[in-house]
């Protein structure tokens, strides 16, 4: 019961995902923040391991290395001495990473591709 009734918030939060975004300010942002939310709760909480494919991981894999040297080159230009000061904004690469619980939730949910076509 409480798999059918999470299946369904997450198609719900992806139908309503095109028009909030384009209707009401910061909504965009809240609903990835809550889809992120869950899919981290979704990678704790899990009772048994999915089987991806190795083009898959291959996927997962390269946004969570983009995330990571996003991150190592702002650490180094801050560190390295005659380099103006980053501006230290994470918003394209936290995106990135966050794909990664966000794809396993999906997953979880078995969400349908309808479900956002939908919602356009």
């Amino acid at each position: 019961m409480g798999s059918i009734i999470f299946g369904t918030a997450v198609s719900l939060l992806v139908f309503i995902f095109p028009v909030a975004a384009a209707l009401i300010a910061h909504w965009a942002s809240t609903i990835l923040s809550l889809l992120t939310l869950m899919g981290v709760w979704a990678l704790i909480a899990r009772r048994k391991k999915l089987e991806i494919s190795r083009a898959e991981k291959a996927v997962l894999i390269t946004f969570a290395a983009y995330f990571v040297i996003s991150a190592c080159f702002m650490l180094l230009h801050g560190i390295l001495p005659n380099t103006p000061q980053p501006e230290w904004k994470f918003g394209h690469e936290a995106r990135m990473l966050a794909f990664v619980p966000m794809f396993y939730l999906f997953l979880i949910a078995e969400l349908k591709s309808d479900a956002f076509w939908y919602g356009i």
